[in-house]
């Protein structure tokens, strides 16, 4: 959140190193279901326990004397925790409403935290009229605060103060910024249209990135070493199920190039950086996590207080929350967007049915019979083709939502409007058919031509 050296950068190479170990030290792989893993479910339970015993309590070391970024990762983590954190997951959500409309210093990060951490409940839960009067509060909040790069700074023109940005800060700050367009995604796809914003960030987001992530900000070329900042926009693509955007292929690639950097490019605030790459792998799919707990977890694991802190500097609170969440990550989908209720079907049958309502071009079946295709189940290698079903169903659905939207940029307005309701309704539910309600509403309310 401030401006820092290396320091952070060189603690965390301390602690982890900079390259991995070789192959032959490697200790054996992790059980995907955490709950059965004989290191992690201790850790696990220790890490919990330190985290819901002070997520409240402003006496543990915070960052700044921020509570904020301590609610924002513990709430993931209760999110992950189910059933068994729902009281807590409520005051989290509680202090993002009221924090989205924090004023002073660090105003902006308050808002982007809050606005991503609030729109990815709401993706899962759905919105409740308290977040949905936040989120449209804080959209007022980010319009008046958007700089002209089309990204944040601390507060507005904090950059000119005191010659921040000749001291190394940057005009906008790229982490805030991917936060922000991340939520965007979101709150698109749950009905809220930010409107122009989201394409003035779009692009700064463009012109600040290092060719493969996102830099620290405008005037400031810290590259994205580990993929942190990108990661926070990956996830808001992947949440959304936006597979087509240029954005996903390009963040998703950088992710899997660069995912073992994190210490490197950690920058301010570890935590923000230990999560957003953490999500972002455990939503790319299984394969890729694995690669990652195999890259971190042990080491993780080892740096565990006897009090159950895993002190990732800055905040103790977020950084044994974001380790939490790195345990249970191991489980597939436990981080979606939506829960997926448990299928009564076997996989077997779930998967056949969805092929055949995929042949008959019946998506909203298919989409429901893939989905119920589950790991911890029979026939499991059937959920990583279920997967490439479903992410083919989410292609073909944007297809579709671009061949509506050419036909209203030529003012072809009628044929636009049949497309668009051919997408919500072949597509229902999924989220190219709730932006495709959203431009029906639009076509529809145009004044019509005498």
């Amino acid at each position: 959140m401030s401006i820092r050296s290396g320091v952070l950068a060189a603690i965390c190479v301390a602690l982890f190193g900079g390259t991995a170990a070789p192959a032959q030290d490697k200790p054996a792989a992790h059980p995907p279901d955490y709950r059965k893993c004989k290191k992690c479910a201790p850790s696990l339970a220790k890490a919990m326990a330190y985290v819901k015993a002070n997520f409240e309590n402003p006496k543990t070391k915070r960052v700044i004397g921020s509570m904020t970024p301590g609610y924002m990762m513990a709430g993931f983590a209760f999110m992950m925790d189910g059933e068994g954190s729902l009281k807590e997951l409520e005051k989290c959500v509680r202090h993002c409403c009221e924090a989205i409309n924090d004023t002073g210093f660090n105003r902006n990060w308050y808002l982007g935290m809050s606005f991503f951490f609030l729109a990815e409940y709401s993706m899962k839960y759905g919105m409740t009229p308290p977040i949905e009067k936040a989120l449209r509060e804080g959209l007022k909040k980010a319009e008046e605060q958007q700089e002209k790069t089309g990204g944040w700074c601390h507060h507005l023109r904090m950059w000119a103060e005191d010659g921040y940005n000749k001291k190394g800060g940057g005009q906008d700050l790229g982490m805030i910024n991917t936060m922000m367009y991340g939520a965007f995604m979101e709150l698109k796809t749950l009905g809220i249209n930010p409107g122009p914003i989201v394409e003035r960030t779009q692009k700064c987001l463009e012109s600040i990135s290092d060719g493969t992530g996102i830099r620290y900000g405008t005037d400031n070329n810290v590259g994205d070493a580990g993929m942190a900042r990108a990661s926070y926009a990956l996830l808001g693509l992947q949440a959304t199920g936006r597979l087509t955007h240029p954005f996903h292929a390009k963040f998703t690639k950088g992710l899997e190039q660069r995912y073992k950097k994190i210490p490197e490019g950690v920058h301010g605030f570890a935590p923000f950086h230990w999560f957003s790459v953490a999500a972002a792998c455990h939503r790319t799919g299984p394969d890729l996590y694995r690669k990652f707990t195999e890259e971190y977890l042990d080491r993780l694991l080892a740096t565990q207080t006897a009090e159950g802190v895993v002190p990732l500097e800055d905040d103790d609170v977020a950084a044994t929350a974001v380790y939490a969440c790195i345990i249970m990550m191991q489980k597939d989908r436990i981080f979606a967007p939506r829960a997926a209720k448990p299928s009564a079907r076997s996989n077997k049958e779930e998967y056949r049915l969805g092929t055949e309502a995929l042949g008959r071009d019946d998506y909203v079946a298919a989409c429901r019979h893939f989905e119920g295709v589950a790991p911890d189940r029979d026939s499991e290698e059937l959920v990583p083709l279920a997967r490439e079903k479903l992410q083919k169903i989410a292609e073909l659905s944007w297809e579709r939502f671009k061949e509506a939207e050419a036909l209203e940029a030529l003012g072809e307005t009628a044929d636009a409007l049949k497309a668009f309701q051919a997408v919500e309704k072949s597509f229902a539910g999924m989220p190219a058919a709730g932006e495709a309600k959203t431009r029906i509403d639009a076509l529809r309310s145009r004044p019509r031509k005498a």
